[in-house]
C-alpha cells in the first residue's frame, strides 16, 4: 500500500486504499474490516491518495478517495455505500521519474469548512466539486504552457486560500517544482513561488499557527512563504539527504520530517527538525539517524505527533520500521492539513476549535495567572498547587507556569525543586527564552534560557549598579530583556541584551521626574509600554516609548 491512513474524529474507524483497487474502512479497536468498496471501473484501479473525512456533508457523513483511474469518489463513511464519483484527469496517476520518483502517490482530496472537495491533479490542474452530487464547482490549470503535476496534498489556509505544491515533469526540463496560491472565490492564482528543481515537491505544504507555509523540496530545501504574497521569508538547508515526506509541527515551532537517502553521495536516511522560531536558523536543530542500532530507510507520509499532552511523535520507515520519540511539545494547533488528531482533512479550517478554555492550574480549581502568550499559542504565569508532581515531587504552592495546547508544567522542566516556588514567569519568546521574577525577599529578575524547550535551571539577572532588585517583565524575539528596577521608592526601567547565551549587563534606563517607571510589555522594535509617574507625587499615567 502507498496510500497514508486516515482516522475518524473518534479514532474508531481507520480509513486507507490499496493498489489493488480496493477502499477499505477498519475498526482501529482490532484490525477488522468494517467494509470494503472495489473500484468498479478502470485499466489502473490503484488507490495511492488518503481519504478526506466530511463529517458534516448534507448527505451524511462522507469519505473520499482518488484514485488512478481518474476518477474521485465519494462513499457513506459509515457503510461504503457509493453516493457519487468526479473525473479529475488523474488517470494513470503522476508520471513516473524512474530515478528519483518510481512510485508517485496521487494527491489527496481536502474540505474546506463548507464543504467544497479540492484535489490536485496529475493533468496539472486543481479541482472543486460540489458535496452533494460531486459536480464540478471550477477548474485551474495552473501552468497553461505545459504541465505541472500535482502529487503533493493541497494545504488550505485560514483565510480559504489554496496552497498547492507541484513536481517537475520529467518529459519536459525546467517544467515544475512550483508552489501556487489559489483564491477559491475568483479561481485565480494570487502568487507563484518558483524554486524549480529536478523534482519538485513530493511532500505537501504545511500551515503553522500564524498561517505560514512551509514547503519541503525534494532537492534539500524548506521554505519558509508568507501567504499573502509568497516570499520566501527563511529556508533551511539540509544536507543529508532528499525530502519526500511532509514535515509535523509541534507547538515549540519545531518543523520534524524524515530525511531520505537517494543515491546521493554521502546522503543518509534520517530524521531532523528545523526550528521555525529561530529567525536566523539555517539548518537542524537535531538529527537521528539510528534507533535501536539499526539505520533508518526513506520516509513518505509524515510523522504522526500527539494533540495534547507531551511531545511524543511516530515514525515509520520502507524498512518496516516504526519508532517514537519525544519532540519536547505536543502537536501544534494550527491550520490544516495535519496529518493526526482524528479529524484530517475533515472539514475544519483550524485544528481545534477557537474558543474559551480554562487553563489547568497544578491541581484541580487553584489559583492560576496568565501574562503573557507566545506567536505559536504557548502562555506563561503563576500557578498554583503541586507544581512538580509530575516529576514525582511533592513541592506545593505558587510557582511560574507554562501552557501548552491546555496542558500545564513548569519553566526549565523538572529538577529544580523548591528553588522555584512563588516564582512568576511574565513573558516568553518564540525562541523559548521565558522572563519573570522571584520574591525572595528582594526581588530578583529571572530568566529560564530556552526555558520552553529544555531543562534548563533559571538564571538570575544582574542588577544595575546601585539597585538591589528587579523584575523581568518582556521580551522580544532577539531575547533582549526589559523590565524594572528598584531601590527604595526609586523605580527605574532596565535592559538587559543577550551576549552568547548569557545577559552579563544591566542597563539603568531610569524614569521620568518622579522617579517611577514599570515596563509592562515591549514590541519587536525595543518600543516599551508601562505606566509612569512625570512628576514627583504625580498620579501614574501610561506611557509609550519611541512616540
Amino acid at each position: 500500500m502507498y496510500a497514508i491512513p486516515s482516522l475518524d474524529a473518534a479514532g474508531a474507524k481507520l480509513y486507507i486504499g490499496s493498489d489493488a483497487g480496493i477502499f477499505y474502512c477498519l475498526n482501529t479497536s482490532d484490525g477488522s474490516v468494517a467494509w470494503s468498496y472495489p473500484v468498479p471501473t478502470g485499466t489502473d484501479k490503484r488507490i495511492r491518495s488518503g481519504a478526506a473525512l466530511d463529517p458534516n456533508n448534507v448527505l451524511g457523513a462522507t469519505v473520499y478517495f482518488h484514485c488512478n483511474n481518474g476518477y474521485l469518489y465519494a462513499l457513506n463513511a459509515a457503510t461504503g455505500a457509493w453516493r457519487w464519483t468526479a473525473t479529475t484527469g488523474n488517470a494513470g496517476g503522476p508520471p513516473v521519474d524512474t530515478t528519483w520518483d518510481p512510485h508517485p502517490v496521487s494527491s489527496s482530496p481536502v474540505v474546506d469548512s463548507s464543504g467544497v472537495i479540492y484535489v490536485g491533479s496529475a493533468d496539472g490542474s486543481v479541482y472543486a466539486f460540489n458535496p452533494s452530487n460531486g459536480s464540478q464547482k471550477w477548474r485551474v490549470v495552473l501552468n497553461t504552457s505545459a504541465i505541472e503535476p500535482v502529487e503533493a496534498t493541497i494545504a488550505l489556509g485560514r483565510d480559504g486560500i489554496l496552497f498547492v505544491a507541484t513536481r517537475a515533469n520529467p518529459e519536459f526540463s525546467g517544467v515544475g517544482g512550483n508552489v501556487y496560491a489559489i483564491d477559491p472565490v475568483t479561481h485565480a492564482v494570487v502568487w507563484p513561488f518558483t524554486p524549480g528543481g529536478d523534482v519538485g515537491f513530493i511532500a505537501s505544504p504545511v500551515i503553522d499557527q500564524s498561517g505560514f507555509v512551509y514547503a519541503a523540496h525534494f532537492d534539500h530545501n524548506i521554505y519558509k512563504l508568507k501567504a499573502a504574497n509568497g516570499f520566501s521569508l527563511q529556508s533551511w538547508f539540509i544536507p543529508a539527504g532528499k525530502l519526500c515526506q511532509t514535515p509535523s509541527i509541534n507547538q515549540n515551532g519545531l518543523l520534524i520530517f524524515g530525511v531520505s537517502a537517494m543515491g546521493g553521495l554521502g546522503e543518509v536516511s534520517e530524521i531532523a527538525a528545523v526550528n521555525t522560531a529561530d529567525p536566523n536558523s539555517f539548518s537542524p536543530v537535531w538529527e537521528i539517524t539510528q534507533t535501536g542500532g539499526q539505520s533508518f530507510g526513506n520516509s513518505f507520509g509524515s510523522p504522526a505527533m500527539v494533540c495534547v499532552l507531551g511531545g511524543t511523535a511516530y515514525f515509520a520507515d520502507t524498512l518496516g520500521k516504526v519508532c517514537s520519540f519525544d519532540t519536547g511539545a505536543p502537536m501544534m494547533a494550527g491550520t490544516w492539513p495535519t496529518f493526526e488528531c482524528g479529524n484530517r482533512r475533515a472539514g475544519k479550517t483550524l485544528t481545534y476549535p477557537t474558543a474559551l478554555a480554562q487553563l489547568p492550574a497544578y491541581y484541580e480549581n487553584a489559583f492560576t495567572d496568565v501574562h503573557r502568550l507566545d506567536s505559536i499559542g504557548r502562555a506563561v504565569g503563576q500557578a498554583q498547587g503541586y507544581y512538580l508532581s509530575y516529576c514525582g515531587y511533592l513541592d506545593t504552592g505558587y510557582a511560574a507556569a507554562l501552557w501548552r495546547n491546555n496542558a500545564i508544567s513548569v519553566p526549565g522542566g523538572c529538577g529544580q525543586g523548591t528553588a522555584l516556588a512563588n516564582t512568576y514567569a511574565y513573558g516568553i519568546n518564540a525562541i523559548g527564552d521565558i522572563v519573570g521574577y522571584y520574591p525572595n525577599g528582594l526581588g530578583y529578575a529571572l530568566v529560564w534560557p530556552d526555558g520552553a524547550n529544555s531543562t534548563t535551571f533559571y538564571t538570575v539577572l544582574p542588577d544595575p549598579t546601585g539597585y538591589d532588585s528587579a523584575i523581568a517583565t518582556c521580551i522580544n524575539s532577539a531575547s533582549t530583556i526589559w523590565g524594572t528596577t528598584w531601590s527604595g521608592p526609586s523605580y527605574h526601567l532596565v535592559r538587559w541584551a543577550k551576549s552568547g547565551d548569557s545577559w552579563p549587563n544591566a542597563e539603568n534606563k531610569s524614569a521620568p521626574a518622579g522617579d517611577y517607571a514599570y515596563a509592562y510589555g515591549m514590541s519587536e522594535t525595543e518600543r516599551i509600554a508601562g505606566q509612569a509617574r512625570f512628576a514627583a507625587g504625580a498620579q501614574l499615567h501610561a506611557f509609550v516609548t519611541g512616540q
